[in-house]
């Protein structure tokens, strides 16, 4: 990757592109420049190359004279010879992992002093022992540790990958537009403040980087996540990092590395500030955001705006440090988990599990407000009949049109009744797409493409479907027109007997390369995930509507507990 006396001119998408594929074409050219590069530089018989080159003004790559100027320059300096440091890494990583176990026993022991003062001595034991059910249809077994936490395992042939996603209910719908602004950041304001002694930022992320694991924190707006992955046998490393993360006290960003906490947030203002000052002369995002309160009747919800300047001059490190407490050190047990991919056998799987996330506790904080069980609803307030608004812009010269509809969904908690509901949806989607696409660009001649999709936040009784295309201006009207009338004529006659036929072949072909994929665990990962977000749902709703037993109300909340 070559700079030309420190730039390159750029010539343009379209002169890059052919210069690429003439160079990538001319095979004889690439290898013999390839091989000059390796003769030139090789460092072992063992070394590996990757080349990339970036071309310059116009269509005619001088490979040679690229290779030339390469190589003076390394004969004027000539590099030092790569030293294999592996040895090293393997030391680093074993010093990292010490200082995250040593600050996973001080944690338990801090919290164990806060969760018995704060309960005054009545902590909440759980079950007695590891309790495993299979799900037999699925091929997952379900783990019910002592702690009354929940984990779904679940193993599939994706060698060398473990994946992990938990939730809790609750969400942004309990925030103001101030905290969501800083859940937003908070995972990345938690990394850079590390976990602790002999494990701060720097430390961290070296940690996760050698090791090749990873944890994330997450918000949505019915319920808060977390997540993360790790390599076959550094399962046991993800859950204490998983433990150190979801038990972090609140006073670690306070501490000793409260510096870098502060500069995270610097960061994430100047990043903020920047993004606020590209989008005032935006009109993308002003049609984004008309058509986001424009959908809703004119109701502007503030946990759904962009940052505001207002709610950047509120990011602060003790809002972060108040957030991190409610959603996470204060109610670790409240998540249910899925593990997904390479994972060892059930019992030494248990052993695991157990040997960690048994020993959470929640403390006497709630991220729901007191005596409430299920997440709270935005106000339900949507445009009747057909709302239409149009604003112009001299910046672009095409038209961006979106035609939202609001449809009720049955929630995950509806069981099957929400997968048929969504499975439809996707369906009519589809079948509007093709139908659009059809007349708009072959009937019509007028956009080049359509697209009609769903979109829905996970547990939210509504979803949104979208038709967008972009056009010419003059043209925008009848196209709407056009769009109006062949989505009511597809409402009162239906799809045709081939079009049905050939969307649930198109669906089902895709569901069997999602369930024969072994290239990652995502598509599988959230397979069970709605169903037990449904689960949790229906559970604590029937707490909340039939005063449901004391001490499942006590410890069901935000979780199924698998007490009725």
């Amino acid at each position: 990757h070559f700079r030309l006396s420190g730039q390159v001119p750029l010539a343009g998408p379209k002169a890059e592109a052919a210069a690429c594929r003439a160079f990538l074409e001319s095979t004889d050219r690439t290898q013999a420049a390839v091989w000059q590069l390796a003769q030139e530089f090789l460092p072992g018989n063992n070394g590996a190359w990757r080349v990339c080159v970036q071309c310059g003004p116009g269509p005619v790559l001088d490979v040679d004279a690229l290779w030339s100027k390469a190589a003076a320059a390394v004969a004027a300096e000539f590099p030092p010879a790569w030293q294999d440091g592996s040895s090293d890494t393997t030391d680093a990583l074993r010093v990292q992992e010490d200082a995250l176990t040593s600050k996973l026993a001080q944690t338990d022991s801090y919290f164990d002093r806060h969760t018995v003062q704060a309960s005054g001595g009545n902590s909440y034991s759980g079950s007695a022992e590891l309790k495993m059910h299979n799900f037999t249809s699925l091929g997952a077994t379900e783990f019910t540790l002592r702690n009354g936490l929940t984990a779904v395992a679940l193993r599939r042939k994706t060698p060398g990958k473990i994946a992990f996603q938990a939730f809790a209910l609750g969400g942004s719908t309990e925030l103001d537009e101030f905290d969501e602004c800083a859940m937003g950041v908070l995972d990345e304001i938690v990394l850079a403040a590390g976990l602790g002694d002999g494990l701060d930022g720097v430390a961290l992320a070296e940690l996760q980087s050698a090791s090749q694991t990873r944890i994330n924190t997450q918000r949505h707006l019915y319920h808060r996540g977390v997540g993360g992955s790790t390599t076959t046998g550094r399962l046991d490393l993800l859950l204490k990092l998983l433990v150190g993360r979801l038990k972090l006290a609140e006073e670690q960003l306070h501490g000793q590395n409260s510096a870098a906490a502060a500069a995270a947030i610097a960061r994430m203002q100047a990043r903020f500030a920047e993004d606020i000052r590209q989008r005032q002369n935006s009109p993308q995002f002003e049609l984004g955001q008309r058509a986001r309160i424009l959908s809703c009747d004119g109701l502007d919800l503030p946990v759904l705006r962009p940052v505001s300047t207002e709610a950047l001059a509120a990011l602060s490190l003790e809002r972060c440090a108040n957030l991190q407490r409610r959603a996470f050190s204060e109610a670790p047990a409240s998540f249910t988990f899925v593990f997904v991919g390479d994972l060892p056998p059930d019992p030494e799987l248990g052993c695991l599990l157990e040997s960690q996330l048994g020993r959470l506790t929640n403390g006497s904080g709630s991220w729901l407000q007191p005596g409430v069980a299920t997440p709270q609803l935005l106000p339900e307030r949507f445009a009747q009949g057909i709302v239409q608004e149009r604003f112009c812009t001299k910046s672009v010269e095409k038209a961006t049109v979106l035609l939202i509809f609001h449809v009720a969904v049955p929630r995950e908690d509806a069981g099957e009744d929400h997968l048929n509901d969504i499975l439809a949806l996707q369906a009519a989607c589809r079948c509007g797409s093709e139908r659009l696409l059809s007349k708009l660009r072959g009937d019509e001649q007028g956009v080049y493409t359509v697209s009609m999709t769903l979109g829905r936040n996970s547990l939210s009784p509504h979803g949104h479907i979208t038709v967008s295309f972009d056009c010419d201006p003059e043209r925008q009207d009848k196209l709407v027109s056009a769009v109006i009338e062949e989505l009511r004529h597809l409402q009162d006659v239906g799809p045709t007997a081939d079009e049905a036929a050939g969307i649930a072949a198109a669906l089902a072909e895709l569901q069997a390369r999602n369930l024969k994929s072994t290239s990652a665990n995502s598509y599988w990962l959230f397979f069970p995930f709605g169903g037990l977000q449904g689960r949790a749902l229906a559970c604590c709703t029937w707490c909340r509507e039939t005063n449901g037993p004391k001490e499942h109300r006590g410890h069901c909340q935000c979780s199924f507990r698998g007490i009725c």
